[in-house]
């Protein structure tokens, strides 16, 4: 907003020049009135100011204006709502445009001091230390004086140009804030286009509307994120019941005495099957838990080197079993990351299982910490036991298996669920395939000795 102020007396034609040149450029001009709203000029013309002096909003101003003309100059001086808008503007580097008798009043201010300036020759000797210019239209930093009404012209050109720049970055600035929120998915901010001009008010319109539309996907996606992982529950649940009476009457025929051979490959056949189906169910469930968020999450300072002991501990045998050697490099002691340790224990649990099924018997498997300042990264390697002709991202996907016939009883679901409640943890899972080379990296936040007191930090994604 310019603000253009009017005290009885004003000059015309040098208030109301440059108000007909910045409106016509399409800035929003507001006539500010000294002691009422309507004002009469030297030349007896009589002009509706917008609003009072006192009610200029000098948050939302760009520039002031004052025109000269005896006694308009007089009147807009001993004016305190015009003072302390000139004290205002000066302090926060606003434009301060002056024409004529006009500029004497940021002179008698000392805001000339070591500043170009202008003004009508009669009143030069009232710009108290400002260094005279020959030019008719002056600018030193945010202060603009014109010498008369016969540049009046040149002086509302000049107003133009300068706020046309002004009005282009704060318009581009405004755009572009709008459109880094946007990227950063916060859609509570739409840009407010009152104050852009022109194509700048089309774009900023249009970026309000793509982040309606966003937000409103967003909110679709989170109903149908929500819905699904219900259905998913409730649809397992209901399998779950009938399916546990049928593991427990497969557990009470195994302890039949039944002599028929066929008869006891069936309910072993039976066995493994239900087993296998309840995995199955169980892991879909977790697994929507998981890519939906529905988890809560607490987070505490975990001892890295304890997470080393259990992985020795717990599947050293289990991989022995599948004829694999487990070589492991803990890190240094005290090494702590931030993290939930039931949740870790499962993304342990499913990226061992992986290795039983898929590598390579009579090799040996890592898994090998690397430390950096502000992380730990925890890597699982191992020699692949089929062909891997597929990406990490293939790999990657619901209810993909490593090998190709699907030989392996899994439901495909194990490292979805490893990487889903890896990064619910504020952690980074990755997946390298280099030929036969399977490889995993789990990363976690590094907690400093100075930070390692216990708090808990309590989520739900």
């Amino acid at each position: 907003m310019v603000y253009v102020f009017l005290a009885e007396g004003f000059e015309e034609i040098e208030a109301l020049t440059p108000v007909d040149l910045m409106r016509r450029a399409g800035l929003e001009v507001g006539l500010a009135g000294v002691g009422g709203l309507e004002i009469t000029g030297s030349h007896g013309i009589s002009v509706k100011a917008d609003l009072l002096a006192e009610e200029a909003d000098m948050a939302q101003a760009e520039a002031i204006v004052l025109p000269g003309g005896m006694p308009g100059t007089l009147n807009l001086e001993h004016s305190s709502a015009v003072q302390e808008s000139i004290d205002n503007c000066v302090g926060k580097g606003v434009l301060v445009a002056a024409i004529c008798a006009a500029p004497s009043i940021l002179g008698h201010k000392g805001l000339l001091q070591g500043k170009k300036a202008t003004a009508f020759p009669k009143f030069q000797q009232e710009l108290e230390g400002a260094v005279l210019s020959a030019d008719y239209v002056c600018q030193d930093g945010n202060i603009l004086t014109a010498r008369g009404m016969g540049v009046s012209t040149q002086f509302g050109l000049k107003l133009v140009e300068l706020l046309a720049i002004l009005y282009i970055a704060l318009n581009l600035r405004m755009l572009q804030k709008g459109g880094e929120k946007l990227a950063r998915g916060d859609f509570s901010s739409p840009i407010d286009t009152k104050y852009l001009i022109g194509d700048f008010k089309r774009y900023g319109q249009e970026l309000n509307d793509v982040q309606s539309g966003l937000e409103q996907a967003v909110q679709e996606q989170m109903k149908a994120e929500h819905l699904k992982t219900e259905l998913i529950t409730n649809v397992s649940h209901d399998i779950k019941t009938p399916l546990t009476s049928i593991v427990n009457y497969v557990d009470l025929l195994k302890k039949e005495d039944i002599p028929s051979p066929e008869a006891r490959e069936y309910i072993a056949v039976l066995d493994r099957q239900s087993h296998r189906l309840k995995k199955l169910t169980e892991d879909l469930v977790e697994a929507s838990k998981a890519s939906s968020g529905v988890l809560n999450v607490d987070l505490q300072p975990t001892d890295v080197n304890v997470l080393f002991s259990q992985i020795e501990g717990e599947y050293q045998e289990r991989l022995a079993a599948c004829q694999l050697t487990l070589v492991t490099q803990p890190p240094a002691p005290g090494t702590v990351i931030r993290a939930d340790s039931r949740l870790l224990s499962r993304v342990m649990d499913n990226l061992v299982s992986n290795i039983c099924k898929y590598a390579l018997p009579s090799t040996r498997v890592y898994v090998v910490s690397t430390l950096s300042r502000e992380a730990v990264t925890i890597s699982f390697k191992n020699v692949s036991r089929d062909e891997l002709n597929i990406s990490p991202d293939e790999l990657m996907e619901r209810f993909v298996r490593g090998d190709v016939s699907r030989s392996t009883e899994g439901s495909g679901l194990g490292l979805e669920i490893a990487r889903n409640l890896t990064v619910m943890q504020k952690g980074t899972f990755d997946l390298y395939l280099d030929g036969d080379l399977f490889k995993v990296t789990i990363t976690f936040q590094r907690i400093k000795k100075e930070e390692q007191n216990p708090k808990t930090e309590q989520t739900e994604s």
